[in-house]
């Protein structure tokens, strides 16, 4: 049995009975239908040690090309939009035979194929180091984490049901925020350290456990704050490095396919878990709860990261984008960023006294290559702003960034403040055709028409009264009431408005132009409490 949930019943079953997703997986959306389809996936294998990049001989390890951070000390970070339809419409993630680029999409119908959570995904490119005896000594990384929507008040058997490799974090929108970037160094950046020393020490290899890490990321206003940069240099050992801002997709591991491969197999973890009656069911009927939704996710994510981390080509994410340079220039063929082609590196033009101070070290150290590198320090060449999150849709590529989620108004709209009960007879009627603007977790505010009134049964199916046609095609049954009213920075999730087109009036004693609201004629008017509690299912806790 595939299913899983943080229902006491699910976490009495065994997990040796839960089946290929070692943990199984409930979540969904309110879907009319979710048609099965055969994984066109083969099983994955391990690479075979001795074509595996990502397996290099200790000594290799110990060369001096590689400078002062050799590959089993760099790491990158970044983070990942997750939905929760993984196969609806624009969430394929596939590559197109010939295109120089591969992008991680995350569009799709409904708002459940929109960001619903944020995935933050940090790895190395050595997943193992064979020794010279021939034995092979698998290496730890970092533990994927996941952050929610929310403040985390979620019952104990929740947060027992999660996968126990994913580590959970909280956060109003879902972000990476100076809060929980902080927070992931000292408990995901620390147990990670921690794990590697004591790897190296049962190996018998302590003289190439790291006594630091290279930490390279993207220019996320949390990742370049003081307390989050203090955190990993003093508790984990770690500097860290920021790559070209506006250009992640040119450099950065994650977007090098790492990310991509990490949705793909969530992807064919959903499918696993739809293979099931019972949960295909429980899909099509709208039956799992939103704390079954965060515990899917978790699963789907530890096991597409095991997956990834064992069988992909960890190697050459970072080699690609130029994570794995060496003093000597070796290697620098291979760095193709996405999008690049028959691009050479020219060779440096040194001053005579640079180059004889070069030789000098190298004697030194006893091997005519360069010394090991001392990191200068790197400029983009431009001011950036200080609160950059290195272009927002590199963060969130669902384009669900702070932009679209703060409240906003139409152009030519204003919101009107009074109107007939929506749940009684006439308020309803006198809905349909109006345009709104809802209040939709990950999606931000959309606006959308009115389209019809939704029976008794409709209701009580999909605990929606009216169905809404938004702009971007989407239907969806959504629940209006006085109770939801609401807008501007503090509405809640569920929370929605009635537009009603402006007036332009010129004052003829002014150059100025004032915009007031149209009147509409409608029988006694309701005055609304604008500052009732949102209503409707919101993803958090």
């Amino acid at each position: 049995m595939l299913s899983y949930s943080a229902s006491d019943q699910a976490l009495a079953i065994p997990p040796r009975e839960l089946g290929a997703c070692a943990s199984g997986t409930p979540f969904i959306t309110s879907v009319a239908s979710a048609p099965t389809r055969a994984t066109d996936r083969g099983t994955k294998r391990r690479p075979d040690p001795d074509n595996d990049a990502s397996l290099l001989h200790e000594d290799d390890l110990r060369h001096s090309k590689w400078g002062r951070f050799p590959p089993h000390a760099r790491l990158n970070v970044d983070q990942v939009p997750m939905p929760f339809v993984f196969h609806a419409g624009g969430c394929d993630t596939y590559d197109i035979k010939g295109a120089k680029r591969v992008q991680v999409s995350g569009n799709g119908g409904g708002s459940m194929s929109k960001r619903q959570a944020t995935a933050q995904l940090a790895f190395r490119p050595i997943r193992a180091i064979r020794k010279k005896d021939g034995s092979i000594v698998e290496l730890p990384q970092p533990r994927p984490a996941m952050v929610f929507r929310g403040k985390g008040r979620v019952k104990q058997e929740e947060i027992l049901a999660y996968h126990p490799n994913v580590d959970v974090y909280w956060q109003d929108n879902a972000w990476v925020d100076r809060v929980v970037a902080p927070a992931w160094a000292k408990r995901t950046m620390m147990q990670f350290a921690k794990d590697d020393a004591a790897t190296y020490a049962k190996a018998g290899l302590e003289d190439l456990a790291p006594t630091e890490y290279l930490l390279v990321q993207d220019n996320l206003d949390a990742q370049k704050e003081e307390t989050y940069k203090q955190v990993l240099l003093s508790e984990v050992k770690a500097t860290s490095w920021f790559g070209p801002a506006q250009a992640t997709d040119l450099w950065q591991p994650v977007d090098q396919g790492y990310g991509r491969e990490v949705k793909r197999e969530m992807d064919v973890c959903q499918e696993d878990w739809l293979e099931d009656d019972h949960n295909l069911e429980r899909w099509e009927d709208n039956k799992l709860t939103t704390s079954d939704k965060r515990v899917c996710l978790t699963h789907w994510l530890g096991e597409s990261c095991e997956t990834v981390n064992s069988t992909c080509n960890l190697f050459r994410y970072f080699q690609k984008g130029g994570l794995l340079m060496t003093v000597n220039g070796e290697g620098d063929g291979m760095i193709t960023p996405e999008g690049t082609e028959g691009y050479t590196f020219p060779e440096p033009d040194l001053a005579p006294d640079a180059v004889e101070m070069l030789k000098s070290v190298a004697e030194e150290i006893g091997e005519e290559q360069a010394p090991p590198d001392i990191l200068p320090e790197r400029s983009d060449g431009e001011a950036e702003d200080p609160c950059d999150s290195d272009g927002g849709a590199e963060e969130y590529l669902e384009g669900d960034d702070e932009t679209e989620v703060a409240w906003y108004l139409p152009a030519g709209f204003v919101v009107q403040e009074q109107f007939r009960d929506p749940t009684d007879a006439k308020g309803k009627k006198a809905l349909v055709g109006r345009s709104i603007m809802f209040f939709w977790v990950g999606a931000g505010w959309c606006k959308g028409v009115i389209k019809t009134v939704l029976t008794s049964s409709q209701q009580a199916k999909c605990a929606g009264n009216y169905e809404v046609l938004y702009e971007d095609g989407d239907k969806a049954n959504n629940l209006l009431s006085h109770r939801t009213y609401s807008w501007g920075d503090e509405a809640e999730y569920g929370s929605w408005v009635l537009l009603q087109k402006a007036l332009v009036e010129e004052d003829p004693k002014s150059t100025c132009k004032e915009v007031r609201a149209m009147p509409r004629e409608q029988p006694q008017p309701q005055e609304l409490d604008v500052h009732a509690e949102g209503g409707g299912e919101k993803f958090s806790a």
